[in-house]
């Protein structure tokens, strides 16, 4: 076995734009003697957008925001900058400003940026999330805020932030709010009950139960009380009278309220949770009235806007920011621009979307990604991203996440799972990466089968030989296989056409992740039962020929087929891989820092091995390894991502000029192979 040495960085980066896309050259002198010998030595390839915004607040003159994946960015000069060193979790439900202090609520805990911009936890535990937390926060006349915890405690912070935590006898809540001149207590929802909480004791009455959801409680100048809204309608808080509000059928799910700012308005959203609207509303003392819709403007350079240009629902507070009122949905960040009378899309350059997969087929770079399907790079011009699927608004049937990638006879293939529809589908591109229509993969009633990971059966791993060869996890799925087709015949558009699908080989449970690997005539899978299983499979017949029993406990994620010998790449534990030769399992690399070890590839010529691995839960304890043949160590190159979240596929060029690497989250890290010849790690 291999030691790894433990090794941290610190980056320096400074991001430059292309056509409103990101590319971050990462300044690095990590050690003296180790400076990069051009601004290209290093880049970060993304896009704005392309996941959940949970939060943008502004504090001390400058505009942060939050993600559930990505941490905390910062608004530097018209792009978002990573905020990340010391942040335990990128995982944010919400920022919020306390005592003229940055305070990040992350799914488990609550940390405060420093005067350095290194966060530091609280430590304190505090459950959150980001879809069900409404009214994350609220802060009274004296100074004391109040988070809305999805467990039986208040958790407090005072003016001088020392952190306090109450018992309460109430199971969970979805929000909180402090009426202006009461200090003692906090009201408290969940659901469609209202709760007075006494701040000493912890104690709580039922104030009152409505017909719906309570969706936010906040002050308006013209009420003498604070007003509540649920999903159906308003109330005075303390009375109880609902307050005329014609909703004309409509639903609320959030309330933006910028009344003390300059453009003096306030909105609701409306819809569903994947089509929501936005309504200007105005009020006197006793109603308040529906005003007119207000349209949304896209940033049409973000590949994604090509085929969805719609709102999802508003998540969290909503806040003012630099005198207009901000917001962030399942996809973007938004501002109202009252010179226009519109939200504007915000999104820039803050990259947020969740790779599985690379395939570089010549000068084009192929991107899997989950929600955002499949996007196409040239290589020579880094940074313009382009939507291969969907295409349009009208492929939406078909949207949601692709797995993997080949390519067989010309012809780009890739695994999808739509959101709406329960089956998988194989797509197909041709060589000028342009869609051609799909084929089923699988003939599934549910995604939610036993023995699923994490409960969704998806076709996660494509391998091409003399056929198409997926695997698709769960008692519904097995080892498919599809025929390959000919470059010429692929002319139709029809989205879907009639499969030739076939079942090659199934188990009770079918429990193999993306550990799929053809070696020469056999498909090798990697079996996560009880007792894990390595399988070999007659890639003609579908015929098991061998299986042989693997270490106990090793959850293998991915595979790797290199010079001859089998690496088995996952968790046992913490992250680890194996190798597999000669009928022997042996152990070859522990990273005990992290969750799984997740992808690993060599160079044509073997001078070079790359293995990375991933921090589950949103964790930064993400790693990106190498190990030069002449050298017996393996050096730290997790400094030189945008961000630690881990890697989930690194690929060479064909020309070997450049390692790329798809981060877990958060885009790609394109590396001169020169730069890594002569890197010697990243440093604490």
């Amino acid at each position: 076995m291999l030691n790894i040495r433990t090794l941290f960085c610190h980056k320096i980066g400074s991001a430059l734009i292309k056509s409103s896309f990101l590319i971050w050259c990462f300044l690095c002198l990590i050690r003296s003697g180790d400076v990069m010998s051009n601004s290209n030595a290093i880049q970060h390839l993304g896009f704005g957008g392309g996941g959940v915004f949970t939060s943008i607040v502004e504090y001390q003159n400058d505009v942060y925001a939050s993600s559930d994946v990505t941490g905390v960015w910062k608004l530097v000069e018209d792009q978002w900058q990573p905020l990340l060193d010391g942040l335990n979790n990128y995982n944010i439900t919400g920022l919020f400003l306390h005592s003229n202090k940055l305070i990040a609520v992350t799914k488990d805990e609550l940390q405060v940026l420093g005067t350095d911009n290194v966060w530091q936890a609280l430590k304190v535990s505090v459950s959150t999330t980001r879809n069900v937390s409404a009214q994350l926060n609220s802060t009274s006349d004296s100074g004391i805020s109040c988070i809305a915890a999805l467990e039986a405690k208040l958790v407090c912070i005072d003016a001088n932030m020392a952190v306090t935590e109450q018992a309460l006898g109430i199971d969970k809540l979805h929000g909180v709010f402090f009426r202006p001149g009461y200090n003692d207590f906090i009201l408290g929802f969940y659901q469609n009950i209202l709760y007075k909480i006494d701040l000493a004791s912890g104690s709580h009455t039922v104030v009152h139960q409505f017909e719906s959801n309570i969706v936010r409680i906040v002050n308006l100048a013209n009420f003498d009380r604070p007003v509540l809204f649920t999903q159906g309608g308003a109330y005075k808080v303390g009375t109880y009278v609902e307050i005329p509000f014609e909703l004309n059928g409509k639903s609320i799910m959030n309330v933006m309220v910028a009344e003390n700012a300059a453009i003096n308005k306030n909105f609701i959203a409306t819809g569903t949770t994947s089509n929501a609207q936005i309504y200007e509303i105005s009020y006197d003392d006793s109603l308040i009235t529906l005003g007119a819709k207000i349209s949304i403007s896209y940033d049409a350079t973000l590949p994604q806007r090509n085929w969805r240009q719609s709102l999802s629902k508003p998540i969290g507070i909503p806040n003012v920011v630099k005198d207009t009122i901000w917001f962030g949905d399942y996809w973007g960040m938004f501002a109202y621009d009252p010179t226009v009378s519109k939200f504007k899309e915000k999104s820039l350059n803050a990259t947020n979307f969740v790779g599985t997969e690379l395939y570089i087929d010549d000068n084009t770079l192929y991107v899997a990604t989950m929600d955002n399907g499949l996007l196409a790079m040239p290589l020579e011009d880094s940074g313009e991203f382009t939507n291969v699927f969907p295409r349009t608004g009208s492929d939406w049937q078909l949207a949601g996440h692709v797995w993997s990638i080949a390519k067989a006879d010309g012809v780009i293939y890739a695994t999808l799972s739509p959101w709406n529809l329960t089956n998988d589908y194989l797509i197909s591109v041709n060589s000028d990466g342009e869609f051609q229509h799909a084929r089923q993969i699988s003939n599934s009633s549910t995604r939610y089968t036993q023995k699923t990971f994490w409960g969704q059966s998806y076709s996660r791993k494509l391998v091409a030989d003399n056929a198409l060869y997926t695997y698709k996890d769960g008692t519904q799925g097995g080892l498919f296989t599809l025929a390959i087709e000919s470059a010429a015949d692929i002319t139709s558009d029809t989205s879907i056409v009639e499969s030739d699908s076939e079942l090659h080989f199934s188990t009770t449970n079918n429990r193999v992740f993306n550990a799929l690997a053809l070696v020469g005539n056999e498909l090798v899978s990697y079996h996560i039962d009880d007792q894990p299983t390595l399988k070999f499979i007659d890639v003609n017949t579908g015929a098991l020929l061998d299986e042989v029993n693997a270490p106990s406990g090793l959850w293998a994620f991915g595979m790797t087929y290199i010079d001859s010998e089998i690496y088995l790449l996952g968790a046992q534990g913490s992250a680890v891989v194996y190798k597999y030769a000669n009928g022997i399992f042996s152990e070859y690399l522990s990273i005990p820092d992290s969750s799984a070890a997740y992808a690993m590839t060599s160079s044509f010529n073997g001078d070079m091995q790359i293995v990375t691995s991933v921090g589950w839960e949103k964790k930064p304890t993400g790693k990106v390894l190498l190990k030069r043949a002449d050298e017996a160590e393996w050096i730290d190159l997790t400094c030189l991502m945008s961000n630690r979240s881990g890697a989930v596929d690194v690929k060479f060029d064909p020309a070997e000029n450049y390692l790329y690497v798809l981060q877990h989250v958060g885009g790609i890290t394109r590396i001169n192979t020169e730069y890594l010849q002569t890197f010697s790690g990243c440093t604490e």
